[in-house]
């Protein structure tokens, strides 16, 4: 994602695009060391409901991330984890996704 496409999560201007800010802010970002740094891949472990469970009774709303803004192998350390002593009759597995936030 370039700077211009990413949601600021920070500071002033607080929840809108970095291309949606004052000019001035925008080349105050860019000559900060810490805002130009790649910033390390984040994954989050999710529940996958069982199909009849999710519709009857969550109403349709298959997914839930039980852990968010963890490394790769944390991230699938624990989903294998709850995919072998987690499960139930209403959890169909677990999976690890990229973080969006």
């Amino acid at each position: 994602m370039t700077h211009t496409e990413q949601t600021l999560k920070f500071g002033k201007f607080k929840g809108q695009k970095f291309n949606e800010t004052p000019a001035w802010y925008q080349e105050w970002l860019m000559k900060q060391d810490w805002f130009n740094k790649p910033q390390p891949a984040r994954y989050d472990v999710v529940k996958k409901y069982e199909r009849d469970y999710a519709y009857n009774v969550r109403g349709g709303k298959f997914y839930d991330v039980e852990y968010s803004g963890l490394d790769f192998d944390t991230a699938t350390e624990l989903a294998n984890g709850m995919n072998c002593s987690g499960m139930n009759e209403t959890v169909d597995c677990y999976f690890v996704r990229p973080s969006y936030n």
